[in-house]
């Protein structure tokens, strides 16, 4: 199973927007990672390689 390293500024914006928005961006987030550890090569690339772009399941935010 893949490991997820979070940089500095991610985590910062993932704890400004848990704080904000609790339940409703933690849980597709929290689903979100659990698939990308089994599955690191999920979603369509985006930009320049090696970033992919995951949506979060019924929210407008992405994972990259």
């Amino acid at each position: 199973m893949a490991e997820i390293i979070f940089l500095q500024t991610a985590e910062a914006e993932w704890l400004k927007l848990s704080s904000a928005q609790g339940p409703r961006f933690d849980l597709p987030f929290e689903r979100a990672l659990e698939l990308l550890k089994k599955f690191p090569e999920m979603g369509p690339k985006y930009g320049v390689p090696p970033f992919r772009r995951l949506l979060l399941q019924d929210t407008h935010w992405a994972v990259f």
